[in-house]
């Protein structure tokens, strides 16, 4: 008895097995028509995300400490005289940034320079708006 009981089973099994397989291949030729709604959210997503440039800094200093932070920016345009520093605050912290490079190798270049006056310093990679670039 139980025998056989296995055995229907096992046939219904493998029946239903087979079914599902073939009712899978009567949908391949799926076609989705994109309504209008689509297309204007997908434009909506893609303009927030629009196309950006990397560029790279070199941060040289940052520090809780206004005063301390500023004296930096100051040591750097007096030591090279032809670049500004940026200063700015990014909490918790003020920050020392130098001018932008297109090329991670120009800014190694800059940053050798820059390491016997800033130890601490390192490079930092942004992403930049064409339209601010």
């Amino acid at each position: 008895m139980k025998k056989t009981t296995l055995f229907i089973c096992l046939i219904f099994s493998s029946f239903y097995y087979s079914f599902s397989q073939g009712e899978f291949n009567l949908n391949q030729n799926l076609f989705i028509e994109k309504s209008d709604e689509i297309k204007k959210i997908l434009k909506t997503y893609n303009s927030f995300f629009e196309k950006k440039v990397n560029v790279y800094k070199i941060q040289l200093y940052h520090n809780e400490n206004r005063y301390s932070t500023w004296k930096v920016k100051k040591k750097y345009e007096e030591l090279f005289p032809n670049f500004s520093a940026d200063f700015f605050y990014e909490a918790p912290f003020f920050k020392v940034t130098t001018e932008y490079f297109m090329k991670k190798v120009a800014a190694e270049k800059k940053m050798k320079e820059i390491k016997n006056y800033f130890p601490d310093c390192f490079i930092i990679q942004i992403p930049l708006k064409e339209e601010k670039f």
